[in-house]
């Protein structure tokens, strides 16, 4: 039973580092362009800041922390405190890169787009409609993961499935053993009810 609340313990601890790990890649998956003109740069960045900014930035990464939290069941307080503490931890991370990001975001928005396109966005972003989308976007960011939950979930079961198997073929389970294994997975994705 301890060995199996610590398997339980371990996937959860695992799919809040994989969560992490998936937005951080994403910010360092983008390489250094080509130096953009400061004409571009700057409307680049007014872009940013009539999109909400850091403050909507911070809101998106609340957005998905709550959703990766809906997503990871936890049938023990312990489990729970883990993953809690790892994704606040996390969360306090990234938002230090905020800005960091943000300025990513204006160097690729810049170099991507032309001084008449920066200039038409920047209009439209200001435009009661643009103001009015930039308030709604944590709602339909929101919206969005709540459709997305089913299909991250059946992605995690069949994850967590293929990580038994592989586990087991390269520790050589015993059928017990493995069943041992598929059992806590499925307590781990199915806690009993209260």
């Amino acid at each position: 039973m301890l060995a199996q609340g610590r398997v339980e313990m371990r996937v959860r601890m695992i799919w809040a580092t994989l969560a992490v790990l998936a937005v951080a890649g994403a910010a360092a998956a983008q390489t250094p362009e080509a130096a953009v003109s400061p004409v571009k740069l700057a409307l680049a960045r007014q872009i940013i800041e009539a999109s909400g900014g850091a403050r909507q930035a911070e809101s998106r990464l609340d957005a998905m922390f709550s959703n990766v939290a809906k997503t990871l069941p936890s049938n023990s307080p312990e489990a729970a405190k883990i993953t809690q503490e790892i994704q606040a931890d996390a969360r306090a991370e990234l938002v230090e890169m905020v800005p960091a990001l943000l300025e990513i975001s204006a160097q690729a928005t810049a170099s991507v787009l032309s001084e008449q396109e920066l200039r038409d966005y920047l209009a439209w972003e200001q435009s009661p409609s643009g103001q009015s989308i930039t308030r709604q976007t944590p709602l339909i960011i929101q919206e969005r993961l709540t459709r997305e939950r089913p299909m991250l979930t059946a992605m995690v079961s069949r994850l967590l499935k293929k990580v038994t198997d592989r586990a087991c073929e390269e520790t050589h389970c015993t059928a017990e053993q493995r069943g041992q294994l598929a059992a806590a997975m499925a307590k781990t994705l199915h806690p009993a009810s209260p």
